[in-house]
């Protein structure tokens, strides 16, 4: 297992490749349960923000979150999360936040008075499992839908400006953001400049993790950085994701409403919401649940007093 010290070279290391660059930030992701003062330290001194994972309340984490012995972590997390707090408000650490898998079966209000109220996140991220059209289950569209419903009314009836929720944050900057991601069913300016790719510790590259499992032959590369160059890479990397984001939407995406909303808050996601039979053509399996996203914040900004017209803006003018 990776310690503070190792860590500390590693990233120090891409530190100093990276000097030119006009800013590079650093995340984390950890279950927190091994953090102490010198893994504190380590952020602190590279200035990394922490992403925890963690379900919500006690029972739903221990459900899916287990140490080696089997055993539920919510209570060995909490007193690091509280740590984690501290440096934060020390400014020893630029922030934390909450990393958390959406499931049906999850209460969304419960998840967001235990993340914010218990827990003292501020910045909160929920993730869609990494299902394709081919896995998921569409019975469970509905739950979905209702845990995205409850979460944004939870935050409403909080009425705390200092919480923040990326999809929701996402969705809101959608309607009022000036840029247009689609027009006549197209995508203007497909997601081929981002450069979103991982390396295994033996140094082999590939592209989205998420690729990995369901779709090697996109995401293996046959690279690897001991001999890959930039050029070589470039056009590999830029090659898969003219097919993860195909320039023509799936048609009843193109026809939708709220497209252009969606791609503005979508272009992070996994391109495995979209695939079936080994094709990116779907709208995503989680497309009720984002359009309950998409109602809610027109709704909360009409009801903020923002004229129809500019949360209308960013509507399809097809529809």
């Amino acid at each position: 297992m990776l310690g503070p010290k190792r860590f500390s070279e590693i990233v120090s290391i891409i530190e100093n490749g990276l000097s030119d660059a006009k800013e590079v930030r650093f995340t984390v992701q950890t279950n927190a349960v091994l953090i102490n003062e010198a893994w504190i330290d380590v952020f602190a001194q590279h200035k990394i923000f922490v992403g925890v994972s963690v379900d919500g309340p006690k029972g739903q984490h221990d459900a899916n979150r287990i140490d080696r012995r089997g055993r539920g972590t919510f209570d060995s997390m909490v007193p690091k999360i509280a740590a984690l707090k501290q440096a934060a408000l020390e400014r020893r650490i630029p922030g934390f936040g909450s990393i958390s898998v959406v499931s049906p079966a999850l209460d969304g209000r419960a998840t967001y008075i235990c993340l914010t109220k218990e827990l003292h996140f501020a910045h909160l991220q929920f993730l869609f499992p990494d299902d394709t059209h081919d896995s998921t289950n569409p019975a469970l569209a509905e739950g979905f839908a209702k845990f995205v419903e409850d979460l944004f009314a939870s935050w409403q009836s909080d009425g705390n400006d200092n919480i923040h929720i990326k999809l929701i944050d996402q969705t809101l900057l959608g309607f009022l953001q000036d840029k247009q991601y689609i027009d006549g069913g197209r995508r203007i300016s497909p997601a081929v400049g981002r450069v979103v790719f991982t390396v295994s510790s033996a140094g082999d590259i590939g592209h989205d993790d998420t690729l990995r499992n369901v779709a090697p032959e996109l995401f293996k590369s046959g690279m690897n950085v001991s001999d890959a160059n930039y050029a070589e890479f470039i056009v590999w990397h830029n090659r898969v994701s003219k097919i993860l984001f195909p320039r023509d939407l799936a048609p009843p995406c193109a026809s939708c409403a709220w497209n252009n909303i969606c791609e503005h808050v979508t272009r992070s996601y996994t391109p495995l919401h979209r695939m079936k039979d080994g094709r990116v053509d779907q709208p995503s399996v989680y497309c009720e649940a984002l359009k309950t996203a998409y109602r809610n914040g027109a709704e909360y900004l009409a009801k903020r007093g923002l004229p129809i017209r500019e949360i209308s803006k960013n509507l399809n003018p097809d529809y």
